[in-house]
């Protein structure tokens, strides 16, 4: 059985991720990074960009999340530009809605603890025509989960300390 200490520290875990999750749908109160420009190469291993279209909020490439489903993930950086084509646009509000659509693509992904989203504001776009060529979306940073066989080698290899 379980005792009642064990039952109410499951029920804090629980409604701690439920809170991590409902504040990180708001991309407003995340941080902010300026930069001139980005380019992704996908060179590194453990990153994904998750593309959206400059203006729009949907994921272009969704499928790409099933690669994350048994990875641990460190980051989600929301890479925008701050050109804004029209008079009064919401970019708050663009990036707010960008993220709740992330999200619901895959909700169990993002109630893990720990990650960190931030926000990254490219600043050379100057027109339509060149930020509709640099990079929006999310560029996800993971680490391998360690799978059960994984984590029973490990347990049975004999490190240098237990020698």
């Amino acid at each position: 059985m379980y005792s009642i200490k064990s039952l109410l520290c499951g029920v804090v875990c629980l409604v701690a991720a439920q809170l991590s999750i409902a504040q990180v749908q708001y991309a407003s109160k995340m941080p902010v990074e300026d930069l001139e420009q980005f380019f992704f190469d996908g060179a590194a291993k453990n990153q994904r960009l998750l593309s959206v279209n400059y203006g729009e909020d949907a994921v272009v490439n969704p499928t790409l999340l099933k690669e994350l489903e048994d990875k641990k993930i460190e980051s989600v950086e929301l890479y925008y530009t701050k050109f804004a084509r029209t008079k009064g646009f919401n970019q708050e509000q663009l990036n707010d809605q960008r993220v709740k659509n992330l999200i619901a693509l895959n909700p169990d992904l993002f109630q893990q603890p720990n990650i960190k989203w931030v926000l990254k504001c490219q600043q050379e776009g100057d027109s339509y025509e060149v930020c509709t060529k640099m990079v929006h979306g999310f560029i996800i940073t993971f680490t391998e989960e360690p799978t059960d066989e994984m984590a029973e080698k490990i347990e049975e290899e004999p490190t240098q300390l237990d020698e």
